[in-house]
């Protein structure tokens, strides 16, 4: 009978992933949680400042936006704008027709034989 005391198979050593395994709580604890924290409060940060704004403010800064887009288009090149269908619309298309001409060329001549 064996005895209780004898491992079955010997331990294997212990390499560096071991202890990064056993150990990944720290880089959670230290690195992880804090970046988290800031993210959320820099998020809170801004939406209390967001909120806290007068309408008047609000407004002015839309219309500086609109006005900032407005000047934006106006400067683009209209030679390249393109109102065209997508590329993979007018493909399909002609994917479809190109099979169906095809599958009547092959009725047509199984017809005559």
């Amino acid at each position: 009978m064996a005895d209780p005391l004898v491992r079955a198979r010997p331990k294997r050593k212990k390499v560096l992933a071991d202890y990064l395994v056993r150990l990944r709580w720290i880089p959670a604890l230290f690195v992880a949680l804090p970046i988290s924290a800031l993210i959320y409060l820099s998020v809170f940060l801004v939406n209390t400042w967001s909120a806290m704004k007068s309408e008047k403010r609000r407004q002015k800064e839309h219309q500086e936006n609109v006005e900032r887009v407005v000047k934006r288009l106006k400067e683009r090149d209209p030679k390249r704008d393109v109102s065209a269908s997508l590329g993979w619309v007018s493909t399909r298309e002609s994917v479809s027709t190109s099979s169906s001409t095809e599958e009547a060329a092959v009725r047509t001549s199984r017809r005559k034989m």
